[in-house]
């Protein structure tokens, strides 16, 4: 950043009293500070003069620095502006050090691609290094003359606008960079909501997009390392290696499937008569919590006779988990699944809950899933009496 100039006598009292005394009155307009870039050497030499009020310091302070981010924001305002059509208008803004982001009112988010074309114009626009032009006419002139202004801004009737090359012409009181290029590359980082019908646009400047891209790079090398090949062949090296874990996954989800249906085979001839109807209560294992559910109810399907009950229970993470499903012929007799688990959950220190032809309950006792099974087993058999 250019440094701000000084001047090189120290302000008297009385000057700088007049000089504040603007700054609060508006006689010295923020635009004006910004263009003339003068600052007292009082702000910079402790003692030298009248203490500053911190915001004023601070105020002063940073008009007396260049900005690229702020040229850099005004031509990807106009080029977003342009690409979206006049409704999409300016609702605010913010810069710092090579970053940058503005929000403007739409309706719907900007499509990546357009996004990306819009970064290619105002770097395009940039490189061409144009000339930044500041000049000063009245408001109405600069209207006349197709300057933009920010949005809740309040002008006077001189006011300063900032030309850069031929796509930009807007009223700003920010210290912008001499040239175009001075203020590029830009790097649009993405677009969001932030409210209802308000987008936000974030993008990096200068040095931190050569710093953003870099790391970028170090990030492709590493996939490719891992994948075995070239960075630029990655991408395609990935795929490949994402449809084959796929068709691998698919095929391990087919044999786990085949090996559930003979699982729930052999747990239906362990199907015991009592009550009026046939009845399953087994722990198994190696079996996930969520595939003792499609177990029970496979189960329950494959029990000869029809008037059955399954109910199953294992052990995970050191808590016991219960499953119950019933057959059709059960709930037509008014019988439910969750009838089945109720004493058998209270057993293992839980509750029970579900739909009604499959329940399920929980605790924090697998030590007792035994005897919760048990407990299951007998209250089918009371129910089917």
């Amino acid at each position: 950043m250019h440094p701000a100039r000084v001047r090189a006598e120290p302000y008297t009292s009385a000057e700088w009293d007049a000089f504040i005394g603007g700054v609060h009155d508006g006689e010295f307009t923020l635009a004006t500070l910004a263009h003339t870039r003068w600052l007292p050497r009082d702000v910079a030499a402790e003692g030298a003069g009248p203490v500053l009020p911190a915001a004023t310091a601070s105020v002063i302070a940073n008009l007396g620095n260049v900005w690229p981010e702020l040229t850099a924001q005004s031509s990807l305002i106009e080029q977003v502006v342009t690409a979206e059509e006049e409704h999409a208008r300016q609702q605010g803004s913010l810069v710092d050090a090579g970053w940058l982001r503005f929000d403007f009112a739409h309706f719907s988010a900007v499509d990546p691609t357009q996004l990306a074309a819009v970064e290619a114009l105002v770097n395009d626009h940039l490189m061409d290094d144009p000339e930044v032009r500041i000049w000063h006419t009245t408001r109405v002139e600069a209207e006349a003359a197709g300057a933009t202004a920010l949005f809740g801004e309040k002008y006077g009737d001189q006011v300063r606008i900032v030309d850069i090359g031929d796509i930009s012409r807007e009223l700003c009181g920010g210290t912008h960079v001499g040239h175009g290029a001075g203020a590029g590359p830009v790097r649009v980082l993405g677009e969001s909501s932030i409210g209802s019908n308000l987008r936000r646009i974030e993008a990096l400047t200068g040095r931190d997009v050569l710093l953003y891209y870099d790391s970028e790079r170090r990030l492709l090398q590493q996939v490719a390392s891992l994948l075995g090949t070239r960075p630029k062949d990655a991408p395609d090296v990935l795929r490949k290696r994402l449809g084959a874990l796929a068709e691998a996954q698919d095929e391990l989800g087919r044999l786990r499937a085949e090996e559930l249906r003979h699982q729930a085979v052999l747990l239906a001839d362990t199907a015991q008569q009592s009550g009026g109807g046939w009845i399953v209560a087994q722990k198994v294992t190696g079996i996930a919590p969520d595939e003792l559910r499609a177990l029970a109810t496979d189960t329950v399907a494959r029990v000869h006779g029809g008037h059955s009950a399954v109910v199953l229970g294992l052990e995970h993470e050191g808590k016991a988990v219960l499953v119950a499903a019933v057959s059709y012929s059960v709930l037509d007799s008014g019988i439910e699944a969750q009838q089945i688990l109720t004493e058998a959950a209270r057993v293992v220190g839980g509750g029970a809950g579900g739909k009604p032809g499959v329940a399920q309950a929980g605790g924090r006792r697998p030590e007792a899933l035994d005897q919760a099974l048990m407990t299951a087993f007998q209250d089918a058999a009371r129910l089917f009496a």
